[in-house]
């Protein structure tokens, strides 16, 4: 039996269309990878922003917290706590930087700084930089984390 010359269009028309629902298959699994990848990353919060290696080892005990309030800058070790005030609405890093360097004095090299995501990013960066290097441009504790508050 022969088929009628009308359903041989049809059986061609169908030949030639493109099947994309296995394709769409493997897109929605490797989406769902990525969206699941992302939010494990973001669970740790930790971000290491070191500029260098040091070549001394830091100890738990030598570890400086700065923390960024809408007042000031909270500087807490194993020891006591340091409170750097702003200055007529203004941040004092240049405070900052001498008490900073005071804890660098007791030992410690490596500084975890925390902050709120309401703190702009450039009053990150600039506190980065005052405790990275001193006022003689010499290196004061430039191993930094950052942490959430």
């Amino acid at each position: 039996m022969r088929p009628s010359p009308r359903s041989r269009p049809q059986v061609a028309a169908e030949a030639e269309e493109l099947t994309i629902i296995p394709y769409l298959d493997i897109l929605m699994n490797l989406i769902l990878f990525m969206l699941l990848s992302m939010t494990g990353l973001a669970l740790t919060r930790v971000v290491n922003a070191r500029a260098s290696t040091s070549s001394e080892g830091a100890t738990a005990s030598a570890v400086l917290t700065i923390a960024i309030d809408e007042d000031g800058f909270r500087l807490g070790s194993g020891d006591g706590a340091t409170w750097v005030p702003r200055l007529r609405g203004a941040w004092d890093f240049e405070g900052l930087q001498r008490a900073a360097s005071a804890h660098r004095q007791d030992g410690a090299r490596q500084v975890v700084l925390r902050a709120t995501p309401a703190t702009p990013f450039e009053l990150l960066i600039q506190t980065m930089d005052a405790v990275r290097s001193g006022p003689d441009g010499a290196a004061l504790l430039p191993d930094v984390t950052l942490a959430p508050p």
